[in-house]
Parts: C-alpha cells; sequence; structure tokens
C-alpha cells in the first residue's frame, strides 16, 4: 500500500466518522428541538465571541441613529437576551463542575453516547 493510498484510506475513515457523528447529532436534535436551539445559540456565541468584530457588524444591522436598538425596551426579547447571558454562565459552570465531579471519582470511568457527552458513571472491572 503507498502513502497516498493509506493517506486516502485514513481520510475516508475520519469523514465517515464525522459524517456518522453528524447523522447520530442530527437524530438526537429532531428527538429534543430545545437541545438543538441550545446547541446552535452555544455556537453562534461561540462564534461571536471569537470574532468580536463580526459581531459588531450584526449589531450595526439593528442598530438605529438616534433611537438605539428598537427592541431593546421590549420585555420579550429582554428576556431572551437575559435568559442567553444566563444560559451562557450557566453552562460554563456545568462544565466546571462535571469535570471537577469527574476529576475526583478515579473509580469511575465516563460513558459516553454518541452526540452527546454523558458523564453517568459506570463501575470499572
Amino acid at each position: 500500500m503507498t502513502a497516498s493510498n493509506r493517506d486516502t484510506g485514513e481520510r475516508a475513515t475520519v469523514m465517515s466518522f464525522w459524517a456518522r457523528e453528524a447523522r447520530a447529532l442530527a437524530r438526537a436534535i429532531q428527538d429534543a428541538p430545545i437541545l438543538g436551539a441550545v446547541l446552535l445559540t452555544m455556537i453562534i456565541s461561540g462564534i461571536f465571541m471569537a470574532f468580536p468584530s463580526l459581531d459588531l457588524a450584526t449589531s450595526r444591522l439593528f442598530y438605529v441613529e438616534g433611537r438605539g436598538f428598537p427592541l431593546e425596551f421590549d420585555p420579550f426579547w429582554s428576556l431572551i437576551r437575559d435568559l442567553g447571558q444566563y444560559a451562557t454562565t450557566s453552562a460554563l459552570i456545568a462544565v466546571i463542575a462535571l469535570l471537577v465531579a469527574k476529576s475526583s471519582c478515579r473509580h469511575v470511568r465516563c460513558r459516553s453516547s454518541r452526540a452527546s457527552f454523558c458523564f453517568s458513571p459506570v463501575r470499572r472491572s
């Protein structure tokens, strides 16, 4: 087997792995649409955090000179904005708590299922 054939085979294996994971994630989101909304929100938030100039450019689309943001004082959209801020903080706290719990339980190993990170305890044999 030549090096290029081996590279092609490895690439195909990696691509099929990601294709399977994407299909599993799509099924999980189809079964739990709120999970999909939360994941999408977290992905978009991550992109905006990584690229602040993109965040500012997007914000300019909704800014009206002299009035500010028209929906700023609408109670529904204020609630959505506040929930988004709390969700980011809550997700960070949850991830840290899970990592601390996982590291403190050496006798328990992590069992993960496709398209989800599951920290359910499984006793080592």
